[in-house]
């Protein structure tokens, strides 16, 4: 099993890659020197020497908040790059390297909910379900491509530079910043790293006939 963005400490890739060798499967992180989602060169370098992978989970993400009159043009390039074109970068070069596989993105809530301030990181997420939804009609029978959709992930890197953003724009302390976010999700609690771990690995075991399919893990967001 390669997973990509799995190098964080404390991220979703990391949960992913420990709770997949209980499992039994043998997980692959490769640091971001050695894959480089950015680069074709770079990931069909590494997928022509160390694949093929039957399973490959796609955990590469960054989110950084702006409203429109001061956004960051550069920023907005960079989420995209990252969230949507990396990921069909590599599968171009899996696609070229190897005949069949399962591969999972890992999306956001953010791809279906329109958020102030996260015009960039929400428009990159409903592309990235709609490449996984592409990809899957034309890979057909030999691939499964899907994509698993939590709503925000409690302890993780990302949710609490994201936090931080969201309380500086919008100058909520952290108690403004969790009633708010309990309003709009009716779970009424974030969604755990192994909650996340558990459906991305069910789904890269379930069948090929779920391919196309983008999976809600939001608590009835």
């Amino acid at each position: 099993m390669l997973i990509i963005g799995g190098t964080t400490p404390g991220g979703i890739g990391e949960n992913i890659a420990m709770n997949a060798l209980r499992l039994g499967f043998k997980p692959v992180t490769p640091k971001p020197d050695e894959l480089d989602v950015t680069s074709e060169e770079s990931i069909f370098g590494y997928l022509n020497n160390n694949g093929p992978f039957d399973h490959v989970v796609y955990c590469a993400g960054v989110q950084y908040l702006g409203r429109l009159e001061t956004l960051d043009l550069d920023e907005i390039k960079a989420i995209f790059d990252i969230n949507v074109i990396g990921f069909i970068r590599v599968l171009n070069c899996l696609t070229r390297t190897q005949q069949n596989g399962k591969v999972c993105a890992i999306s956001s809530l953010a791809g279906r909910t329109a958020m102030t301030g996260s015009i960039g990181y929400c428009s990159s997420k409903a592309a990235l379900n709609h490449a996984v939804r592409c990809a899957a009609r034309e890979l057909k029978s030999h691939w499964q491509i899907t994509a698993v959709v939590p709503a925000t992930v409690g302890d993780t890197p990302l949710t609490a530079s994201v936090d931080a953003q969201v309380m500086k724009i919008r100058g909520w302390d952290v108690h403004e910043l969790l009633k708010q976010e309990q309003i709009r999700q009716p779970f009424g609690r974030r969604i755990t790293k192994d909650e996340v771990s558990e459906v991305v690995l069910n789904t890269l075991v379930g069948p090929m006939t779920l391919t196309g399919s983008v999976i809600d893990l939001t608590g009835g967001a």
